[in-house]
């Protein structure tokens, strides 16, 4: 099978000449599978014997060539293939879609079948044959008339078959200028259509560009937005690191400040041992020198009575002498007794009766109660004020040891003019200057004396 290299108006000329069927094949895109199908099928003998009496010619779907085609005959389904009668113009038979080689053979036959048919049929009215492919032809060059050389070739066929048609009756001359007036309205409406295409294209375009200036538009929108939004979060997250920071400083700053609280506060507390303790140390010095310089030692005896008589001993007297002398030199006899200092509270029975009053820290002043063992005491009051001094001699004992560490002689008593006198078990102190205060009187206000 060979495939015209020609036009349509050509193809449709040389079937008419040969007085064979007119083939066209409505192919698509090379790479669509009907398509591929479809030529698939044409390489196939049976199929290839089958056309060889044909005039056969591709159209590719969407070229000039098809459109002006399917202005006459409607292009539905691509693939699809075309049997035409070339001497009337009639479509014999059309397949299309999926084409399969049984579907295709049976459609050829059906047009070998109808073109037999209307064969005799031209053989018995050969003037009504005639006018019909006239028609055919003018409106095929109708197709051709956009395919720029082969438009002359085709108006030279019409003229040579008008010229051939030129015995029949004037009927077929006025169909001949129909068909023409019939070519003219078609390209005018071909051309209105093209028109008509190329203003929606422009619509269409016009459609696209303002579609994609506002897609622009918005997607410059959008990274603004999208900016504004990076610096704000930037900005939140410089904001919180410089709080971090700040918070780390604070929080620095308070563990320096506690750190230095804690070694202050243990600096001081070392400080105050270290000088309570130089003052224990230097109280103990002192006691020590002036224990050490004294050489007399001034016992103070506080009776259970609440009497108390002094005597002055060398410091260097044996704790047995002071037992002697309270034994016989007091004014208040004791068979049995017991001695102890008040401060430091010591019990001086336990002590060794060889030991010095320098030794025993007696010197150079100390104060011992005389407890007797056994009997009580004569006198009224002495319980009472035998309390009254136990509470008493601890500071008198200070006081005497400051005395003596200064070097300076106890105080005189300053005479006063109080008195004394005893109710019963009851002592009572009276003052016999006159207090003036008791004689002011008030004016009513609280800060001033009449």
């Amino acid at each position: 099978m060979e495939w015209f290299n020609g036009g349509v108006g050509e193809a449709i000329a040389a079937a008419k000449a040969k007085k064979a069927i007119f083939a066209v094949f409505v192919k698509g895109q090379t790479e669509e599978e009907p398509t591929v199908k479809l030529t698939e099928i044409l390489t196939d003998p049976e199929v290839i014997s089958s056309l060889s009496s044909m005039v056969c010619i591709t159209v590719e779907n969407g070229s000039n060539t098809c459109l002006q085609f399917s202005s006459i005959y409607p292009v539905i389904l691509v693939p699809s293939v075309y049997f035409i009668d070339s001497g009337t113009g009639v479509d014999l038979e059309i397949t299309g879609g999926i084409v399969t080689k049984e579907s295709l053979m049976a459609s050829i036959n059906k047009a070998v079948a109808k073109f037999g048919e209307a064969a005799e049929t031209v053989l018995t009215a050969p003037v009504a044959a005639v006018e019909p492919a006239v028609v055919a032809v003018a409106e095929t060059s109708v197709v051709s008339s956009e395919s720029g050389p082969t438009a002359t070739k085709d108006e030279s066929t019409i003229e040579a078959v008008s010229n051939t048609s030129g015995e029949q009756p004037p009927a077929l001359e006025d169909r001949v200028e129909k068909a023409k007036v019939l070519m003219e309205q078609r390209r005018v409406e071909r051309e209105n259509q093209e028109k008509e295409k190329e203003k929606s294209q422009e619509k269409e375009r016009r459609e696209v560009g303002q579609a994609l200036l506002e897609r622009k538009r918005n997607k410059e929108e959008q990274e603004v937005r999208e900016a504004a939004l990076a610096r704000r979060k930037d900005k939140e997250e410089e904001k919180k690191a410089r709080e971090a920071v700040k918070a780390a400083i604070e929080q620095d700053r308070l563990d320096r400040k506690m750190k230095y609280d804690v070694e202050k506060k243990a600096n001081d507390e070392k400080r105050k041992e270290n000088e309570k303790a130089a003052l224990v140390a230097q109280a103990a010095l002192a006691e020590k020198t002036a224990s050490d310089r004294a050489t007399v030692a001034r016992i103070q005896f506080r009776l259970p009575d609440g009497s108390s008589q002094t005597k002055q001993f060398p410091a260097e007297t044996p704790l047995s002498e002071v037992y002697d002398f309270v034994s016989t030199g007091l004014e208040t006899q004791f068979t049995s007794f017991s001695l102890s200092t008040t401060f430091p509270r010591r019990l001086l029975d336990e002590e060794a009766k060889t030991a010095t009053l320098k030794e025993l820290q007696m010197a150079p002043s100390a104060t011992i109660m005389v407890l007797p063992l056994g009997g009580l005491v004569s006198q009224q009051d002495g319980g009472l004020m035998a309390l009254i001094w136990l509470i008493l001699t601890p500071l008198t004992v200070l006081w005497t040891m400051l005395s003596t560490f200064f070097g300076s002689a106890p105080a005189q008593p300053r005479p006063s003019t109080s008195g004394s006198r005893r109710e019963g078990g009851i002592g009572r102190l009276r003052n016999t200057e006159k207090d003036d205060d008791e004689n002011n009187t008030w004016n009513g206000n609280s800060t001033q004396q009449m």
